[in-house]
C-alpha cells in the first residue's frame, strides 16, 4: 500500500487549504493510505533539539518515516508560503543533520480564494523541496484559485470540475509512484 503523507502550510482547522487537503484525501484511490500530518503543534526549531526530542516531533519524525510520498498544500503568504510550514521543513532536516525529506516524491497544491495568488507560494516551495532532495512532481500543477466558491458551508468539496481534476491528479501521480519503485532489469 502507497502511504501518502498531506502537509498543510496553514495551522488554521478552518482554512481553504485544510478543505482542499481533507478533499484530496476523501478523493484518494482505495489502494492509498492518505494521513495528514498536523504541524500546528511543533515547536521551532532551535540548537538543542539534536539532544531533546519532544514527543510531538517523535510522532512527526515517525510520520515522516513511514510516508512512501507527500502531498504539500500552501496557500500564499507574503508571495512565498507560511512560516509553521518552513518550520516543519527544517525541522525534517533534524536530529543531528539527518534529512527525512531526502529522496521522497512530493506533489505541491496551491490554493487561494484570490485568481492567481497561489503561484509564488507554489514556485518558492518548488525550490525548497529541491534543495531538500525531495523528488518534486512537476506535472501537473495544481492552483485551486477562486476557492470561496468550490466549498460549502460544511467545508464540502462541491465543484465537479476540481473533484475531476483531484480524481485525475490521483491517476497520474499514483502512476508516477509506482513507477519509480519498480525494480530496475539487468539487461545484459
Amino acid at each position: 500500500m502507497i502511504t501518502i503523507v498531506v502537509v498543510t502550510g496553514s495551522l488554521d482547522s478552518g482554512s481553504y487549504t485544510m478543505k482542499l487537503v481533507k478533499a484530496l484525501k476523501f478523493h484518494a484511490p482505495k489502494s492509498i493510505e492518505c494521513k495528514i500530518l498536523d504541524i500546528s503543534k511543533l515547536p521551532y526549531i532551535r540548537e538543542d533539539f539534536e539532544f531533546t526530542l519532544s514527543s510531538s516531533l517523535n510522532e512527526f519524525y515517525s510520520k515522516i518515516d513511514t510516508a512512501t510520498a507527500f502531498i504539500i498544500a500552501t496557500a500564499e503568504y507574503k508571495r512565498s508560503y507560511s512560516p509553521a510550514l518552513r518550520n516543519a521543513l527544517d525541522l525534517g532536516l533534524e536530529p543531528n543533520g539527518n534529512n527525512k525529506w531526502a529522496g521522497k516524491p512530493v506533489s505541491i497544491f496551491g490554493c487561494t480564494p484570490y485568481n492567481l495568488n497561489a503561484f509564488g507560494g507554489v514556485r518558492q516551495l518548488k525550490v525548497a523541496l529541491e534543495q531538500f532532495h525531495m523528488e518534486v512532481f512537476y506535472k501537473p500543477d495544481f492552483y485551486l484559485c477562486d476557492v470561496i466558491d468550490k466549498f460549502n458551508e460544511s467545508g464540502i468539496l462541491t465543484d465537479q470540475a476540481t473533484q475531476k481534476v483531484i480524481t485525475d491528479f490521483w491517476d497520474v501521480f499514483v502512476k508516477w509512484i509506482n513507477q519509480r519503485n519498480m525494480p530496475l532489469t539487468n539487461c545484459s
